[in-house]
């Protein structure tokens, strides 16, 4: 779903992605800078800022991206059995980011 029409915004995507959960798991997000993000997943500051006005930004369209995704398993699916099957693993595979986005309700 991550701008699947641009390969390589999408691996800049994910890579700031794998960094923040990463991060996420060490510390909270007002204390992640860029330059973490940065540093760990190998793409520069200006890659950031090209697509996200601040650490708060990325957050909040990957909360977007994340919803989306969940909906497309549940909704995308033939069957029920399959659909519920993908929300779980989806859910599972991104832990991190979810108990992070939960926290912050």
């Amino acid at each position: 779903m991550i701008h699947a029409h641009n390969p390589s915004k999408k691996r800049s995507v994910v890579a700031f992605k794998d960094a923040l959960v990463r991060l996420l798991q060490k510390k909270a997000l007002s204390e992640i800078s860029i330059a973490e993000l940065q540093e760990l997943s190998g793409y520069s500051h200006s890659t950031f800022y090209n697509n996200y006005i601040d650490i708060y930004d990325f957050a909040m369209h990957l909360f977007n991206d994340e919803v989306i995704a969940l909906a497309e398993c549940w909704y995308g699916s033939p069957n029920k059995e399959e659909g519920y099957t993908a929300f779980c693993r989806t859910l599972y595979d991104y832990r991190e980011i979810w108990c992070f986005l939960i926290n912050q309700i």
